[in-house]
């Protein structure tokens, strides 16, 4: 029943996120054929690769906006809308429905990361930042994972599900946000959009209050001095050279990471079971 649920959400998700990215791709490309032309010639291609440039960022900032905002949309016109009841009236559970919306969502937000991760694999991204890359991006990552006291592979991993987790986060505080307008018998649609805002909020302040409390018993190990530190006050560590009070503080915000990762890990959880047991209990009232 997952695949049903999601082929149908698909189906209705992909409809204008499908054009955005093609879009996206498209600027894209065409900014890197004029970019590598203004290597070899002046003139007119340095205007036209800026202008791709720019409109490929605004397709970024588009796509970002909608891949949010569309899949929401659909959530709260199949689950409480006017198409609720074909939602509940499938033999899925609520878990089901809530999981195969949020499983398309992933799909369209990992497609926004190859689109923004397009131009470094392409190695034209110094044109924008003046990285090297992708072989520059990876020689930072192993500075990092040698600074960290971590391997790459790991850190890597850390990082990717550190970063999906975020993204988890905000798809799932928009299902909350909808949970709660639910509740309203007039004017859903605003009083989700006012519960999304006060619980992104709430989120924010609760998430910073948490950190600070957590953050006393590294306090000590933020201390870094601002005046020159001696040449025997640095170590080798996987070829690379640090200076131990660096690595103090890298180690330390590590540390400092993982709590905010375990933070919002604690956040998906509630908004997940707040969605779902709303969406539940109107099945069974259905």
């Amino acid at each position: 029943m997952l695949k049903h649920v999601m082929k149908y959400e698909w189906k209705a998700v992909s409809r204008l996120l499908a054009l955005v990215h093609i879009a996206m791709l498209a600027f894209c490309a065409l900014a890197y054929a004029t970019t590598s032309l203004l290597a070899q010639k002046s003139g007119a291609f340095g205007a036209l690769s800026t202008l791709f440039w720019v409109l490929y960022l605004l397709c970024i900032a588009v796509a970002a906006a909608l891949t949010i905002l569309v899949p929401a949309v659909r959530y709260y016109k199949s689950m409480y809308g006017e198409e609720g009841y074909l939602s509940h009236s499938i033999p899925a559970k609520t878990s089901t429905l809530i999981l195969g919306r949020e499983l398309v969502y992933l799909i369209w937000s990992l497609i926004d990361i190859f689109c923004i991760l397009l131009p470094l694999v392409l190695g034209n991204w110094n044109d924008i930042i003046g990285a090297e890359g992708l072989p520059g991006l990876f020689s930072e990552f192993s500075r990092l994972a040698a600074l960290a006291g971590a391997p790459l592979p790991l850190l890597l991993l850390y990082f990717f599900l550190f970063g999906l987790s975020l993204v988890v986060l905000e798809n799932l505080l928009a299902y909350f946000a909808i949970s709660i307008g639910s509740y309203f018998s007039n004017h859903k649609g605003i009083a989700s959009v006012i519960a999304y805002i006060l619980s992104g909020i709430a989120t924010e302040v609760i998430g910073s209050l948490v950190l600070l409390a957590s953050f006393a018993p590294y306090h000590n190990q933020f201390d870094i001095r601002v005046q020159a530190i001696s040449a025997d006050a640095q170590v080798t560590i996987g070829g690379y050279q640090f200076y131990q009070e660096s690595i103090a503080f890298a180690r330390s915000m590590m540390h400092f990471s993982v709590i905010c990762f375990f933070i919002v890990i604690g956040f998906c959880a509630l908004f997940w079971s707040v969605s779902w047991y709303t969406a539940d209990k109107k099945l069974n009232l259905a």
